[in-house]
């Protein structure tokens, strides 16, 4: 027995052995994707760790405004920085922003810089108190940005003259406080966002011939930009060792050799440190060597990637200002809690002032984050998702690129966690009414889950570790919890259920509405193309053979049937196990399971053959091809289950030619014919609020429409009174050059593509000009932000008649 147990631990031991050193073994990883695609992306620690805190504090925090762009901002003409910047400083040809590290006067005598000083010197700055302050707040991991848009580094860069070391309070901010979160025993995030800088972040700034203003401003062209950006990476790497690389935007807009060089020299030099490291990105990396960043968002479901989103404390800024807004501490949480349960982490932001300060209401945010973590810690750190992130009316995330404001859930809304080895499941509750007597966790309901094995259900009692028995039973409409009189208050409650064994495998068949028509879409590409009734993919959605109906047959299982044919059926070939559409026979292998997959998306399996899985096994492209997959290989494809919109497509308002359009008064109709929207969120949430076109106050007056992004388009039924040469004059807003638009009449490009320039603010409106002929009568007109193109505002198109 003793031989037995010996040779049973020299397994275990070698197994642990061969784990870590598949996980930490030195690579030689290649600045391709298919090398750095081998790496790990999302080691454990960081699924584990799931909250870590970073602070915008730079030179960009003196002036104490605005936001975080007053560097860029303070050279728009005109623009509220400005125009501040002019009265408080000065005119910025005399007073530049590299004043605010360098040291000057202001308008009134008063010596401004950027110089905080330790508190051990006299000053208000200790980064052993901003540790403790996070370490108390429950992050995992924490660190600063180390380097903004603005192109001066927090830290002793030999690199870049443009330095905290050399310049300003001449002490190594960065090394400072990595040094101070280590001994707290959290892992080191580092923020990066040089890649703006060096690609339009200074477009407003004039040209300069001093070598090293140019290199401040980005001024020293492509090839020398991009590689002060990689040497800046690399100093950072080789000096504090982060195990976290945090990148903005804009990526995708540098060289992908020099951008892939950082992260083969990053991952290569974890392997020499041995530890795994984790490098995020907004764009031009993917989800397979990088972990994929939410800002200020996260997805409305789970995904199958794990995940990160920064969001701030604040709701006006991201870097301290005079009059900064605060999200409540509810707000945060729940926020929080909806994230894990999503498959992601938090990374959340404060600001602190210039002086080194932390303002008490971002101290009271955190405070209250650590002191829930404390007594509730077991429901968040180490769990995973479980296969539904939860249940109730508050819904939270959107699209991807979408940003939406943290939301406080109510008594009636539940996220679910459960531990690694998936024996206990937990259900946080975001909230609990005084006379509250009972949950009725819904998800767990006896059609969907077979519990037989649950061993207890138990409310964490307001305290790490003390549990209170509660009583429980399930039926068809879910697990209904007995809850005790409230004793205590907290943002949100715990209850853990323990499992004797695994947590069951839940039935997550779709309980669909069988009242309206549906468009079958393959994966999440919103529609443009949909599944046809000879089983091709088509762009002809308005054809009602090439829509479907939903015919229940109990528990999630459904007849598809055919909208222009409803004795037409979708089959599955009992011969061939081809697609098929066929006369409805009421057989099994017409019948199909719907099942709810992560992220909105749908499996479809037949009920007679339950691992035949349809999918599309070609490009997802115009003719391609529906086939089946074999489920119980691994294999999955996700749908999606559009209804069909019925509006009918007409003018908001009467528009003539010549004359102004306003971008606001876009066709009343469906999503995909009046306009067409990446999501169904309306942004701005000032005008036409059920529509999902976002619709801001304009800072002159009325409406625009904001935050248009790539391929993204608004249809206007237009009269034009005569036939001739029409001057097209459209106001556009965008911050960075390389955007193009055109305008379409009747399906055809007539402008071709019109070049958008940087305005230098999205409040900021430019002319741009273009010439046509046009024919009298009625038309509609399409406005296109062209595919590759970066956000832009619109606010009018005035046409008139050369």
């Amino acid at each position: 027995m003793k031989h037995k147990n010996a040779f049973f631990l020299f397994l275990f031991i070698a197994g642990i052995i061969c784990k870590i050193s598949a996980q930490t073994q030195k690579q030689d990883f290649q600045p391709t994707f298919a090398s750095l695609e081998k790496s790990n992306p999302v080691p454990e620690w960081f699924k584990d760790a799931k909250f870590g805190i970073y602070f915008h504090w730079g030179v960009y925090t003196v002036p104490a405004f605005a936001n975080e762009w007053y560097p860029r901002d303070m050279y728009v003409k005109g623009s509220p920085e400005n125009k501040h910047h002019t009265e408080i400083y000065g005119d910025v040809s005399q007073w530049p922003y590299n004043n605010f590290i360098t040291g000057a006067k202001d308008n009134q005598g008063n010596f401004v810089q950027f110089a905080p000083k330790l508190k051990s010197e006299g000053g208000k700055f200790d980064p052993e108190e901003w540790a403790q302050l996070f370490a108390d707040a429950g992050a995992k991991f924490a660190g600063p940005v180390a380097e903004h848009h603005d192109g001066i580094s927090m830290w002793a860069s030999k690199v870049n003259p443009w330095n905290v070391k050399d310049l300003g309070p001449k002490l190594d901010l960065v090394g400072l406080l990595t040094d101070a979160i280590r001994k707290k025993n959290m892992r080191i995030i580092l923020s990066m966002h040089h890649a703006y800088n060096i690609t339009g972040y200074y477009d407003p700034v004039p040209k300069t011939n001093d070598p090293k203003l140019q290199m401040l401003f980005a001024q020293q062209g492509k090839e020398k930009n991009e590689a002060f950006w990689l040497a800046k990476h690399k100093e950072i790497i080789d000096n504090y060792k982060p195990d976290i690389v945090y990148q903005d935007f804009n990526l995708h807009v540098i060289s992908q050799s020099v951008l892939l060089e950082f992260l083969s020299y990053y991952y290569n030099k974890a392997a020499e440190w041995n530890k795994e490291v984790v490098a995020t990105f907004k764009d031009g990396l993917n989800k397979k060597c990088a972990v994929l960043d939410y800002e200020r968002g996260g997805p409305p479901d789970i995904t199958d990637n794990y995940w990160l989103t920064d969001d701030a404390i604040s709701s006006s800024s991201w870097c301290y200002t005079e009059g900064i807004g605060y999200y409540s501490k509810r707000q945060i949480l729940h926020a929080f809690l909806d994230r894990i349960s999503k498959n992601g982490n938090l990374l959340l932001n404060i600001s602190p002032k210039s002086d080194g300060t932390i303002p008490q209401e971002q101290k009271d945010v955190l405070l209250a984050m650590g002191a829930w973590l404390k007594k509730y810690g077991e429901a968040v750190y180490t769990t995973r998702a479980w296969e539904k992130y939860g249940e109730g009316p508050t819904k939270m995330g959107a699209a991807y690129g979408v940003m939406t404001a943290p939301a406080a859930g109510t008594a009636k809304d539940v996220r679910y966690a459960r531990s690694k080895d998936n024996t206990t499941l937990y259900a946080i509750l975001l909230g609990w009414e005084e006379d509250q007597k009972e949950i009725k966790l819904t998800t767990l309901a006896s059609s969907r889950i077979d519990l037989k094995n649950l061993k207890s259900v138990e409310l964490i009692n307001g305290e790490a570790g003390k549990y209170l028995p509660l009583a429980f039973k399930q039926d068809a409409e879910g697990l209904i919890v007995s809850l005790p009189e409230r004793s205590f208050e907290e943002p949100a409650y715990v209850i853990k259920l323990d499992f004797d064994g695994k947590i069951p495998t839940l039935d997550n068949y779709a309980d669909l509405n069988c009242a309206p028509h549906y468009y079958i879409v393959p994966g999440d590409n919103t529609g443009s193309f949909v599944l046809g009734s000879d089983f091709t993919l088509t762009g002809k959605r308005k054809n009602i053979a090439n829509q479907w109906k939903l015919e229940s047959a109990g528990k999630g299982f459904y007849k598809i049937l055919n909208r222009a044919h409803d004795d037409m059926a979708f089959e599955c070939s009992a011969t061939s196990h081809e697609p098929l559409v066929s006369q409805v026979t009421g057989k099994d292998n017409q019948v199909w399971k719907i099942e709810n997959a992560h992220n909105g998306l749908f499996k479809i399996l037949n009920k007679q053959f339950p691992h035949v899985m349809l999918s599309i096994n070609t490009p997802i492209a115009e003719g391609g091809k529906a086939g089946f997959l074999n489920s119980e290989s691994g294999a999955s494809f996700g749908w999606t289950l559009l209804e069909v919109c019925e509006m009918k497509q007409e003018a908001f308002k009467p528009h003539t030619i010549p004359g102004t359009i306003e971008a606001e008064d876009f066709d009343t109709g469906c999503p995909g014919d009046a306009y067409y929207d990446r999501d169904d969120i309306n942004e701005g949430g000032q005008y036409r609020l059920k529509e999902g076109v976002d619709i801001e106050k304009c800072g002159a007056g009325g409406y625009n429409v904001g935050w248009i992004n790539s391929g993204e388009w608004l249809a206007y039924t237009v009269n034009v009174k005569k036939s001739g040469e029409y001057l097209a004059e459209l106001y556009v807003a965008a911050v960075a050059d390389g955007k193009k638009l055109h305008i379409e009449f009747d399906g055809k490009n007539i402008s071709g593509s019109i070049p958008i320039m940087n305005t230098g603010g999205y409040q900021i409106w430019k002319r741009i000009t273009t010439k046509f002929n046009l024919t009298e009568g009625p038309h509609l007109m399409k406005i296109v932000l062209d595919e590759a193109s970066l956000q832009m505002n619109f606010d009018k198109v005035i046409f008139t008649a050369e």
